[in-house]
């Protein structure tokens, strides 16, 4: 393993959600790349500017990953009305965690990572359901489903960040080289919520102009499966929510905690309350 060529300045913190935007807003600001630790003490490049990751993406002296991908879900995975007609079985006005019962059960395929897939379907929701206004638009206004999941992708980007190594020395600009061997930490997550590029960049809106985001990845590296991880997303969230219109969240957004990781952006739990047995009110 070759020796690092610079000493790391931060250690990549493997909280997970907030605490991934956080950090990516420092590492934006303190250069092109900046050398830091990750969770489990290797030495790597954090790359969180939008540009140079497209550069880095497509530069042909940068190889795949040097790491595991995500964890695939485990069976069982049953089809989707089984999901549905188990749910209904719930109490209506019982927390009840949409991830372990709904979300992370779905029969997803894995091209774009069935990880990421449940992610964003988890973060489409929570969104949805606390911007109810947004929600009546998608009710009324079927065609626009498209806008809130690439708003979701840019603001809740599911794969946080990828982990790839230069193959030979790559001049960054700013006095920053990468040096052949070293680990470089891909954040595409940081795309979406740099205010360079959005204004209010936290901020989910459905109606937002621009919704660029790099969830898909770039160049050589960009996900072949990304129109069929929209379509099974998108499917699974209106099926849900035509089977439960009543759907609330049981905590505020900002409550609800996110999974523990550094390279996927999910929620840990979702909880939510069914209300499908509520009388409708006179």
């Amino acid at each position: 393993m070759t020796d690092f060529s610079a000493r790391a300045s931060v250690k990549i913190d493997g909280r997970g959600g907030r605490y991934l935007y956080a950090q990516a807003d420092e590492l934006r600001a303190a250069g092109p790349a900046v050398a830091v630790e990750l969770p489990d003490g290797r030495p790597a490049w954090s790359v969180s500017r939008g540009e140079v990751v497209r550069f880095l993406s497509a530069h042909p002296g940068v190889s795949g990953h040097v790491a595991p991908g995500p964890e695939p879900i485990t069976p069982p995975r049953p089809d989707v009305a089984t999901l549905l007609d188990e749910l209904a079985a719930q109490p209506a006005d019982e927390p009840i965690d949409l991830r372990a019962t709904y979300s992370r059960r779905l029969p997803v395929t894995a091209g774009f990572g069935s990880r990421a897939t449940v992610a964003l379907i988890n973060h489409t929701i929570r969104e949805l359901l606390a911007n109810p206004d947004q929600l009546a638009t998608l009710i009324t206004q079927p065609n626009r489903w498209p806008d809130a999941l690439e708003e979701s992708l840019r603001v809740h980007c599911p794969v946080a960040s990828v982990l790839r190594r230069a193959e030979e020395d790559i001049d960054l600009g700013d006095g920053v080289t990468v040096r052949a061997g070293e680990a470089i930490l891909l954040n595409h997550l940081a795309h979406g919520r740099d205010p360079n590029v959005h204004e209010d960049p936290e901020i989910f809106d459905i109606d937002r102009a621009s919704k660029e985001h790099l969830a898909f990845g770039v160049g050589p590296h960009s996900c072949p499966a990304a129109d069929r991880a929209l379509l099974e997303a998108e499917v699974a969230i209106r099926i849900l929510l035509d089977r439960f219109p009543r759907l609330h969240l049981a905590v505020p957004p900002e409550r609800i905690p996110p999974l523990p990781s550094f390279t996927i952006n999910d929620v840990a739990t979702l909880p939510v309350l069914l209300r499908h047995r509520l009388a409708k009110a006179a």
